[in-house]
Formats: structure tokens, C-alpha cells, sequence
């Protein structure tokens, strides 16, 4: 226990290195990446706010189907509160994974009973499984092509075509990351969160097909939603940048934003987006700046999502004559 604590903060420490590596080694003051933000149109901070909150929207929709489907009859949140419920959790993943900040959120925010029958952490998993596949599949399709120079067109077919398959191949596609983190499990190499991903990879398989298409096709829409505010904010900051080149590429860095290798892939996420950004064509200090000011945005929209769900909590409780 003790070990794995140690190796998060040295992990953190690594983080954090890597920020300030990119500040020193370009020398970028902390004020000019503050002042993007200041500089953006309101309409561009409210569309990507937009972006953001039908995101956490469609996580909800994922969240309610892995209910349904898990625990028929559960007295789950209402909407507002697991959309709330969502918003924080996606907060805490800048600092921890996504699924393990998403499941965390949930377990702590959830009643006393679905706590006692392991829902919160169960419900989540499931759901975010299918995202897993999405982004490792379109990833992997757009790390391939960047790599080896493929033309825009055709690299745009290529990942529509990875999505397909991705889609409709969804339970032979699970059932192969269940094979495979069962090997790794009994490699002995972090056997015991190998085999519990074993048995998440595995539960999605066996639920019907037309539950992983519908939680597939949710996780795609939320990546394009992803791609759409990636889309926004640098066009706005480097409105000469090839954005059909641009969109091939994001779904690799978003891949790589996947690895646990720092908390919430800081400072990685950082370095690969200004690498990006600068095979694209962007100045090394342009793309460095985006690169970094992504993760403010971040902490931006999640407010405004968070405030405006709050707001309409209190609005429903009052109407309601409920308690806020």
C-alpha cells in the first residue's frame, strides 16, 4: 500500500516536472498562458462550455444505461445529480485517472445502499469500458496514419472506417482486452488490477449486443464532442493550422492522454498536444501555449457546467417544494 502511495506522488512530482520543463526550456512566463483565456471570444468560451456539458450529458446517458442493466430497480440518483456527479468527477481526473476519479466521485456521492452493493464503482467501470475502446481504437488508427504520413482523405477514411468497426466488432474487440489482460494478470505483472479489468472486459461481453452498441455508439459521440472543442480552441489560437490534419491527429493524443504515466496525464498530455501542434505547422511557442492553456480551459468549463447544473438543481428542488 505504502509502495503504490509512493510511486503516485513520484509520479505527480514527474508531472509536475514536465510542466515546468516546458516553461523553462521556452521560456513561457505563467501570466502568458493565463492571458489566452482573457483573450478568447465569450462566444468561443461558452460554445466550449456547451461542448463540455452535453459531454457530461452523454455520461450520464452511459451511467443510467450501465444502471439499468446492472441493477434493475436501484434507487439511483436523478439526472441532475448524477450529471453534477459526473462534472465533479471528471474534475478530479486531472489529477487521477478518469475511471478510478469517475468511480470514486460516484461511490462517495452515492446513497448509503448503493454504496453497500458496490453499484457506484460496478456501473461505472462497465460504462467506461466502451469509452476505453473507442479511444484505444480511433487511437491507434490516428497514431498509425500520423506516423506514417497518411493523406488527409484517406486518413479520414481510415478512421471512419476504425470507428465502424469499433461499433458493430465492439464484443469481439472486448473479449480480446479480456484475453489479454488475463494474460498479463497471469504473468503476475499488477496481477490483481490485471484480473479485476479481466472480469470488467469480460461482464461487458456477455451483456446483449444491442446494450454494448448503444453504450458504444454514446462513447463515440462523446469523443467526437471531444474532437469538436479540441477543433474550437485551436483554430481560435492558430487559425492557419490544417484542420483535417488536426482532427486525424487528436484521437492519438487523446490515446496517450490514456496511459497512467502521471496524474491525469499531466505534463505528458501537454508535451505530445505542443508536439502536435508543431508537426502541424504551429510555432513551438504557439503550441506550447495551447497545449498548456487546455487543461485551464478545463477547470473553466467544468465550472460553468457545475454552477449551471447547481443553479437548475436549486430551481427543480424549489419547484418541487424539495430541499436544495
Amino acid at each position: 500500500m505504502q509502495r503504490r502511495y509512493l510511486i503516485q506522488i513520484l509520479s505527480g512530482l514527474i508531472g509536475i516536472l514536465l510542466i515546468l520543463l516546458m516553461f523553462w526550456a521556452l521560456d513561457l512566463s505563467l501570466s502568458s498562458v493565463l492571458e489566452l483565456p482573457q483573450m478568447t471570444p465569450l462566444w468561443v468560451l461558452f460554445a466550449v462550455a456547451a461542448l463540455t456539458g452535453a459531454n457530461q450529458l452523454l455520461g450520464v446517458m452511459k451511467w443510467k444505461l450501465a444502471a439499468a442493466q446492472l441493477a434493475p430497480g436501484a434507487d439511483a440518483p436523478d439526472v441532475l445529480q448524477m450529471a453534477r456527479i459526473t462534472t465533479i468527477g471528471t474534475l478530479f481526473a486531472q489529477i487521477i485517472p478518469m475511471p478510478v476519479s469517475m468511480a470514486l466521485t460516484r461511490w462517495l456521492l452515492a446513497t448509503r445502499q448503493l454504496r453497500a452493493s458496490g453499484f457506484a464503482a460496478r456501473s461505472t467501470f462497465y460504462e467506461q469500458v466502451f469509452d476505453i475502446v473507442i479511444m484505444v481504437c480511433t487511437g491507434l488508427a490516428s497514431l498509425a496514419m500520423w506516423l506514417f504520413g497518411v493523406p488527409g482523405g484517406g486518413a479520414l477514411a481510415i478512421l471512419v472506417i476504425t470507428c465502424a468497426i469499433s461499433l458493430f466488432a465492439v464484443r469481439s474487440i472486448l473479449d480480446l482486452f479480456h484475453r489479454l489482460t488475463g494474460w498479463l494478470a497471469a504473468r503476475r505483472f499488477a496481477a490483481a488490477k490485471f484480473e479485476q479489468a479481466s472480469d470488467i472486459f469480460a461482464m461487458a461481453r456477455d451483456t446483449p449486443f444491442h446494450q454494448c452498441l448503444l453504450q458504444s455508439a454514446l462513447s463515440l459521440c462523446r469523443l467526437v464532442l471531444q474532437l469538436m472543442r479540441v477543433l474550437l480552441l485551436v483554430t481560435t489560437f492558430i487559425p492557419d493550422i490544417d484542420v483535417l490534419a488536426l482532427l486525424i491527429a487528436s484521437p492519438a493524443v487523446i490515446l496517450i492522454g490514456l496511459i497512467p504515466l502521471t496524474p491525469g496525464g499531466l505534463g505528458v498530455i501537454e508535451w505530445t498536444w505542443s508536439s502536435f501542434l508543431i508537426s502541424l505547422g504551429a510555432s513551438v511557442q504557439m503550441a506550447a501555449l495551447v497545449a498548456l492553456v487546455f487543461r485551464v480551459f478545463v477547470f473553466i468549463e467544468l465550472a460553468l457546467v457545475f454552477t449551471v447544473l447547481t443553479a437548475m438543481r436549486l430551481v427543480v428542488n424549489r419547484l418541487c417544494g424539495g430541499r436544495g
